[in-house]
């Protein structure tokens, strides 16, 4: 009984504490971070909301994307995500919808750790109202590098098929942590496809550690090169979220 107990107490000593959590929202970038093995994780968007100004009216449409991760293995993960409700507000009048009109389904493969690290994700979007969203296949080619102790670089590429043509999202991503539980970014993207590249976009957030099991997160983004004026539309985003580690 005695040796039991020693074996425990020393178990427990000895065990290392559970890192950090890291989300994968709310920037244009993927993190390279997987989800430790038998945890799960539950990322969600509380909302997010785009602002759009056509002919002089505003008009806000907004989602709730969640995202659930499971860790399978050392460096690997199984995910999920799907957008169960939306709405649309603006002139006076609105309307919102919970419908799961497909599933993304993938997984996460950690190929590099370190101070520079590497992970792919692919993916298969499914669709379940075929009548509003089709197959489609994808590769999220996650990178992420430590500059100073403070300070961070991330880039990802996301290459999107629906088995005809493709386009690719890219962002680049700068981080600097605000003591030891927050951290801020600045960021940019654009989408590259057959016709060249679209509009970029740019962006800020900051998340802020709930112990290590949880995280909140705040941004606001900014689509640049689109027209104004009469008949014009500029977009900006923004949102909040909110992410579980269990």
């Amino acid at each position: 009984m005695r040796l039991r107990l020693a074996l425990l107490l020393f178990s427990t000593v000895a065990a290392p504490a559970m890192a950090q959590i890291a989300a994968d929202r709310p920037g244009l970038t993927t993190g390279t971070a997987v989800v430790p093995a038998g945890h799960g994780q539950t990322e969600i968007g509380l909302p997010e909301v785009s602002f759009y100004t056509y002919a002089g009216e505003r008009i806000g449409a907004g989602i709730v994307p969640v995202l659930v991760r499971i860790g399978v293995g050392r460096g690997v993960e199984l995910r999920a995500s799907t957008t169960p409700f939306a709405f649309l507000f603006g002139n006076g009048r609105s309307t919102s919808s919970w419908a799961l009109n497909s599933v993304e389904v993938g997984a996460k493969v950690q190929v590099v750790d370190g101070p520079a690290r590497l992970s792919l994700v692919p993916s298969v979007n499914v669709p379940i109202d075929e009548e509003v969203a089709d197959w489609t296949g994808g590769l999220i080619v996650a990178t992420e590098a430590d500059l100073t102790p403070e300070w961070g670089l991330s880039a990802s590429a996301n290459i999107v098929t629906d088995f005809k043509d493709a386009t690719v999202p890219v962002a680049l991503s700068v981080e600097r942590t605000l003591g030891e539980t927050s951290t801020a970014y600045g960021e940019v993207g654009t989408t590259a496809n057959t016709y060249g590249f679209g509009q970029a976009l740019v962006g800020a957030g900051l998340t802020q550690a709930l112990g290590t099991q949880a995280q909140a997160d705040v941004f606001v983004q900014r689509v640049l090169g689109t027209p104004l004026g009469s008949g014009g539309v500029s977009i900006w985003n923004v949102g909040a979220g909110l992410s579980m580690r269990f």
